[in-house]
């Protein structure tokens, strides 16, 4: 349900210069910049050509969904949507539907290799958001925290051994209602992934346990942080067209969402551990997917 609704804006917020990652993929000091994730029947240059006629500006960026280990199909369309994306930065959200175990280096380096033409062409680089939403539980690659770990860490060695420009995104889904019980592929008692999930060791998976902290797999190898907050509606089964709360946004990123839906102020404040020099991460924070159904 949710690869349904792309039409997000994706925005980035700045809070220091990173190594490694050119001016080109960050906005000055304290700014917010927007992108857009296309639909695959609107490039990235129809869409800063309409919103110019219209009056407006450009968005600053764009996202692309590709599989990966990439299929042929992935291939074109990385191909093409670099061609069009007028060498502003692109977010390329890399999926795993395979099955993250049988990633091998040489897929991380095909990967990196698009990256590394996009810049040679003058283009400001790639931020690979590989795997995202990996706490949730509705794609195969979610809460599987060794897996994830490994294979972002391969991915990100190979980007940042042949870029100048580009990097990586860890990209979560916001934490209130973690851990999606439920859910497909949830992680459950007597799977390997159980010991990592429960956090506090109280041998119960549910709201108490870290959303974020078992899938961080190192400062080392993340250059952005990112998140997914949708308003879907006031209740479930959600899809009505209802008015957000008041500061829903920042409530549900630093854990102080309480609501119709039920009081989530367990959830571990996200901006302040990962953003904020006090958190001890200190990362650029990238809004990888947003909206709401209301109009």
């Amino acid at each position: 349900v949710k690869r349904d609704h792309r039409k997000s804006i994706v925005a980035a917020r700045h809070r220091r210069q990173l190594p490694g990652l050119g001016p080109g993929l960050e906005p000055p000091d304290g700014k917010t910049i927007f992108g857009i994730i296309p639909q695959d029947d609107q490039p990235p240059s129809l869409i800063a050509q309409r919103m110019r006629e219209a009056g407006g500006m450009a968005p600053a960026g764009y996202t692309i969904f590709i599989e990966i280990p990439m299929r042929s199909g992935d291939r074109w369309r990385l191909q093409n949507f670099m061609s069009a994306a007028q060498l502003a930065p692109v977010v390329v959200s890399a999926e795993p539907f395979s099955n993250m175990s049988s990633l091998q280096l040489s897929d991380a380096q095909e990967l990196a290799g698009f990256c590394r033409r996009y810049e040679e062409a003058g283009g400001a680089g790639c931020l690979l958001r590989y795997a995202h939403e990996m706490n949730g539980a509705w794609y195969p690659w979610c809460q599987r925290p060794s897996e994830f770990r490994s294979t972002y860490r391969m991915l990100a060695g190979a980007i940042h051994a042949i870029t100048a420009r580009s990097g990586m995104v860890w990209s979560v889904n916001e934490g209130s209602g973690y851990p999606f019980s439920g859910g497909t592929y949830s992680c459950q008692q007597g799977m390997s992934c159980f010991s990592e999930v429960d956090t506090n060791g109280d041998g119960v998976f549910d709201k108490f346990d870290d959303p974020y902290a078992p899938y961080y797999p190192g400062d080392d190898v993340v250059d952005w942080v990112g998140i997914t907050v949708y308003s879907w509606g006031l209740l479930f089964p959600f899809g009505e067209n209802q008015l957000p709360q008041d500061n829903y946004f920042v409530n549900r990123i630093r854990g102080n969402y309480v609501g119709p839906a039920g009081d989530y102020r367990s959830t571990p404040d996200f901006y302040f551990i990962y953003c904020s020099p006090q958190g001890g991460h200190n990362k650029p924070m990238m809004l990888t997917e947003s909206s709401a159904l209301y109009a």
